[in-house]
């Protein structure tokens, strides 16, 4: 991979949408990370067990490893399912389900401002903080969702895996 020609040194990089190494997500936080950036993460909830799980697991490790032989760190995960911009947009079952449940602020608006205020792992630096979001992608995918289906994960399922695009 080739680093992003800038310094992101003391810079906090949030990515949307990352849940695994397959996808633009991991790629954009990869290239990020390998820039210098303070990484923080947006999971989709019913997502969020299975990717924390996995990487505690060190199932990430291989694909973590930037140019340099570190490891890439992610400092913060949020749950976060950007088909709702506030919490008044979260439908009641969405609000019961079981995998959002606890989570709090998982709405675009409410992790925004998480970020914004600084949550993020003891130690890194919160000077003059700097977001760079990468919501492009949702906010594609927001607009194309096929009729009958309000929640992301519905759209998500529906594209083709890396190993299954056509050539």
């Amino acid at each position: 991979m080739m680093a992003l020609p800038i310094d992101l040194k003391g810079k906090v990089a949030f990515v949307s949408g990352m849940a695994d190494p397959n996808g633009y997500g991991w790629a954009i936080t990869k290239a990020l990370a390998e820039a210098g950036a303070t990484i923080v993460v947006g999971v989709w909830p019913p997502a969020l067990k299975i990717f924390e799980t996995n990487l505690k697991r060190g199932k990430f490790d291989e694909e973590m490893e930037l140019a340099d032989g570190s490891q890439m760190v992610i400092d913060k995960i949020y749950p976060q399912d950007a088909i709702y911009d506030t919490p008044g947009d979260v439908p009641d079952e969405i609000k019961t389900n079981k995998r959002y449940i606890g989570l709090g602020g998982f709405t675009i608006s409410e992790v925004a401002a998480k970020v914004a205020a600084g949550e993020i792992r003891q130690g890194a630096k919160r000077q003059a903080m700097s977001l760079i979001l990468t919501l492009t992608a949702i906010r594609f995918a927001r607009r194309r969702l096929p009729p009958g289906h309000r929640h992301f994960g519905a759209f998500y399922r529906q594209w083709p895996r890396r190993e299954e695009a056509p050539a």
